[in-house]
């Protein structure tokens, strides 16, 4: 069983700057393989055809998030819950 390997970012950045970090995952997935780098880390992730969505928005009156998390499992079978 191989080492889990783990990179973690917590920053404060501009509308736009996080935009622009979505819009480069957004093409990295589209080649089925993210490349995530802080400093010196690095950590390639190969991307399969079908993953799991997950999306949540909460709005309060002390703070509002908005969650995106893109999960798989390796050797999972390939059928989506629905086709676009």
């Amino acid at each position: 069983m191989s080492k889990e390997r783990q990179i973690e970012l917590h920053t404060r950045l501009t509308y736009s700057d996080v935009a622009g970090i979505i819009e480069a995952l957004n093409e990295a997935l589209k080649d089925g393989r993210l490349l995530i780098q802080k400093s010196d880390e690095t950590l390639e992730l190969p991307v399969p055809r079908v993953v799991d969505l997950d999306i949540s928005a909460v709005e309060g009156a002390e703070r509002t998030s908005f969650t995106l998390e893109i999960s798989w499992r390796p050797n999972r079978p390939e059928i989506p819950d629905c086709t676009t």
